[in-house]
This record gives structure tokens, sequence and C-alpha cells, in this order.
């Protein structure tokens, strides 16, 4: 709601004249030496992101155990339907209708031409392991969640995302 809109909104929700509109939301749980580190919901998108300026991250996606791609980026946006107007849009995603049951898989800057995104049914269990840019050291990342930082994580944490309860 907008700031100058909130006194008229607040009136009409104190009459009963709303409606409530479900929307799909997303459960990441992340893994550290197979000890979990993170449970955390998002209404709109998680975001796996290199931690430091000028360095990529390398990131497996698997999906139900099977591997999907390699991506080396920048990171990677998963996004619900509801936030594919939000970061996912901004990165060359697709807009989904809102109502749809379905995850999307953004790589932001990926390092190949023929890396795009991938739409994925919301009943799939998708897991992102972060893997090893260079010989010498490990990459670094960052999980946010609706833009929330919540979490660091190196080479050989996942990142699971399912559709939330």
């Amino acid at each position: 709601i907008e700031k100058q809109k909130v006194f008229p909104v607040l009136d009409k929700l104190f009459e009963g004249d709303f409606y409530i509109q479900e929307r799909m939301m997303l459960q990441g749980t992340a893994y550290s030496d197979d000890k979990e580190v993170l449970d955390e919901c998002a209404l709109n998108d998680f975001v796996i992101g290199k931690r430091g300026f000028g360095r990529m991250v390398t990131i497996e996606v698997s999906i139900n155990n099977e591997l999907v791609d390699l991506y080396r980026a920048d990171g990677i946006v998963v996004s619900t339907a509801t936030g594919s107007t939000a970061y996912n849009l901004s990165a060359g995603g697709p807009v989904l209708a809102p109502n749809m049951n379905a995850i999307i898989i953004t790589p932001i800057c990926p390092h190949s031409l023929n890396k795009r995104s991938l739409v994925v049914a919301a009943s799939e269990k998708i897991t992102f392991r972060i893997g090893k840019s260079k010989e010498t050291s490990n990459d670094e990342a960052v999980i946010i969640a609706d833009g929330e930082y919540v979490k660091n994580i190196i080479t050989d944490d996942k990142l699971i995302i399912t559709k939330a309860d």
C-alpha cells in the first residue's frame, strides 16, 4: 500500500471490504558439512549470490537429485510467480501469472551465452551446491531471502529449495 493510501485502505479492511489471495512460497534449507544451518521461507525469491566484487561463483543445480546444469555466474535467482516481476525479471527471467505453482531458476550474469532461465513445477526439489571456480580457493556465496541477507555459504555447501507448506 502506498503511504498516502494507508488510511483509506485500513478503513476498507476494518469494514470487511477485502479478499485474500493465496500465493505460493518457497522453503529454503541450507546444509554445511551435512548439518542444517538455515531454514527460511520466502514469498518472492531466494538469491544465491557471489560474495565479493569481481568474482564469480560456480553453482551446480540438480532437480530431484539429477544434475541439470552447472552455472558459472554472479549468482542465481530462484523465484516464485509472485517474485517473477522483481529481481528475476531484472536478470532476464520470465514473468509468470501470480497464481502459477512454478519455480523459476534464473542465472545472474552467466559466464556463458547459452545459460537461460528454467521454469520447473513447484513439486520439484531443487538442490544448489556451491562448486569451486578456482583450484586454489573455495567459492564464497551469500543466501538472500526476499532481499534480506540470511547466510554465508562456501564450496560444497548446499541450498535445497522446495515449495513451502
